[in-house]
């Protein structure tokens, strides 16, 4: 078998002569990718958001590609605490008849991927003549419990997140203090109706 010297060799790629059979293995390169784009439709609260997956023409290696996604966050439901409602489980202050204390555990939770912050309130129902204050702590590095304050007729804030922080779970622990002007050792009645905004 006689090969002209006229034909480059490397023209014909790897060659290997085995028992009188020419192989010839001739490298070719794959075609190129065409571009692809894929539109899915996601919604973000109520308003369609349009992802866009783009994979552009790489002539010189069809095994890469690149993908542009843009991703939304759905709504995931409203924001809520529970309870609702605890009534607080006071115990005496050392050896006081009239000081109490106790703690109350509550959950705020925010789902709805906003992180617009939100304020946790509670209205003290007491005992005639009892006076209530309330300090708060929060496991929340995004939030932040309040220092002590006085329970009147209306709600104050026991825990606030503001924008930019508060999502997921939260919770919040409240140190609950009494003193009833007289009393003979016997707890007062202490209960708080929560809300979240």
């Amino acid at each position: 078998m006689r090969f002209s010297s006229s034909l480059p060799l490397r023209a014909l790629g790897p060659v290997v002569v085995l028992a009188g059979v020419l192989v010839s293995r001739t490298a070719f390169a794959a075609p190129a990718a065409s571009p692809e784009t894929a539109s899915v439709r996601v919604a973000f609260d109520g308003a369609p958001v349009p992802v866009t997956t783009v994979v552009p023409e790489t002539p010189s290696d069809a095994s890469t590609g690149q993908q542009t996604v843009h991703l939304a966050v759905l709504p995931g439901g409203p924001l809520s605490v529970t309870p609702g409602e605890a009534t607080v489980s006071l115990r005496p202050q050392g050896h006081s008849h009239t000081t109490f204390s106790g703690v109350v555990q509550i959950r705020v939770v925010d789902p709805r991927g906003t992180l617009l912050g939100w304020t946790a309130s509670a209205l003290v129902d007491a005992s005639p003549g009892v006076d209530v204050q309330i300090r708060s702590q929060v496991d929340d590095p995004d939030a932040s419990g309040v220092t002590p304050f006085r329970a009147t007729d209306h709600p104050g804030t026991v825990a606030l997140a503001p924008p930019g922080g508060g999502g997921g779970t939260t919770v919040v622990e409240l140190h609950v203090r009494a003193h009833a002007g007289q009393g003979h050792g016997v707890p007062p009645t202490v209960t708080l109706r929560f809300a979240v905004t």
